[in-house]
């Protein structure tokens, strides 16, 4: 007969002792946080097989844009580039201006949502220096207490691995309790623990169990990612089979220019063209340049660099032809210009080569760049 007040009562006599039973992995792991989501009435009319007929006449509203021209509620997307080329910092910047409603560059953003940015690698104090760095108005300051949210990996209490489903409560449960729009993820590698970044079953488990459940509950996600070698995203493409964007940032050090660049867009406009801006040192505000804007001839110089430059990257593949491609890469950026006048000459452009096959993190061996000339300006 079974004596609850027996302390030996359900324990197991095992090596010589009496222990307590393993607990099945079911009992150990935490049980997954539930929510309801009311789904609008027009989903429900497509929770089935429809008709063609039926589907056209449901009355779907537009998507509700986040950043126009860029991403909406319950969209995926990745901005990425090489170590030390400013995502974190473009990713941040992004963060307060949907928090305060205001554009991101060129970019409107048609009111102030809730974002919740978690730092998997920064220290604390140094997301904060950049934070005070911010040239907040009061009302800025006052929609950022309200809207913005900040999660560190290194201090933070359960916070996520993307890679384990059972620590996923507390971050769901906060974004549902805060009414969430934007998560950022600062970054894919640090906060995934992948045996294989490569494998696309991992990175279809990470959409299963991650992506496809922030979406259901409305929440856009934006991971902050790393290049690979070749300059592209970091890891298998599968993971940008469930984006709706891909954007890549490039920084050239030599003139301070940040270019964006759209890898891929379901959502995007497709006149979508790169966006060439500074982005202040003192109060970490984003200005945008193009050619006419330019205020000195310096200034125009170093926009078309930039911009020759970054085709070239995406013409270019070791062992090829750098001055063929220079060249294929100066017919395409006239004929994105109307085919207007260079301020630079193919020659001094050549001069750039070195530095744009380093940005893409080639180690070139010197070979075929005998030809490319002496700088003139």
């Amino acid at each position: 007969m079974e004596d609850s007040i027996n302390p030996l009562f359900g324990k197991v006599y095992k090596d010589g002792r009496y222990q307590e039973p393993l607990k099945k992995e079911s009992e150990s792991k935490p049980k997954p946080y539930v929510f309801e989501v009311e789904q609008p009435e027009w989903a429900k009319e497509i929770e089935s097989p429809t008709s063609l007929t039926a589907f056209y006449n449901i009355d779907i509203p537009p998507q509700d844009m986040i950043v126009d021209g860029l991403f909406a509620v319950a969209h995926c997307g990745y901005i990425y580039s090489g170590t030390g080329k400013g995502k974190s910092l473009n990713g941040m910047i992004l963060g307060i201006c949907v928090a305060t409603g205001k554009p991101f560059g060129r970019y409107r953003i048609p009111k102030p949502r809730k974002v919740l940015y978690l730092d998997g690698e920064m220290h604390p104090a140094e997301f904060q220096a950049r934070i005070k760095r911010m040239n907040f108005t009061d009302k800025d300051y006052e929609k950022c207490i309200e809207n913005f949210y900040y999660w560190n990996g290194l201090y933070g209490k359960d916070f996520p691995d993307l890679s384990d489903p059972s620590t996923f409560n507390r971050f769901f449960q906060f974004c549902f309790e805060m009414d969430i729009d934007l998560v950022i993820i600062d970054n894919y590698f640090c906060m995934t623990r992948m045996k294989d970044y490569n494998s696309p079953q991992e990175i279809q488990a990470l959409e299963d169990n991650f992506v496809k459940v922030a979406k259901g509950m409305g929440i856009a996600i934006l991971f902050i990612d790393h290049t690979n070698k070749a300059g592209g995203d970091y890891g298998n493409i599968t993971k940008l089979g469930f984006a709706e964007f891909a954007l890549k940032i490039d920084y050239d050090r030599e003139s301070g220019l940040f270019t964006m660049k759209r890898e891929k867009g379901r959502s995007l406009n497709m006149n979508f063209e790169d966006m060439v801006y500074r982005i202040s040192p003192e109060d970490n505000s984003v200005q945008v340049l193009d050619l006419e804007s330019a205020k000195t001839d310096p200034e125009a110089k170093a926009i078309e660099r930039n911009l020759v430059g970054n085709i070239f990257k995406d013409k270019y593949e070791k062992g090829c032809n750098k001055s063929q491609t220079l060249r294929e890469s100066i017919e395409s950026y006239k004929e994105q210009h109307g085919d207007t006048d260079m301020h630079y000459k193919e020659q001094t452009l050549r001069t750039f080569i070195p530095t744009w096959i380093a940005d893409m993190g080639y180690v070139d061996d010197g070979k075929n760049i005998n030809d490319i000339s002496n700088h003139q300006s």
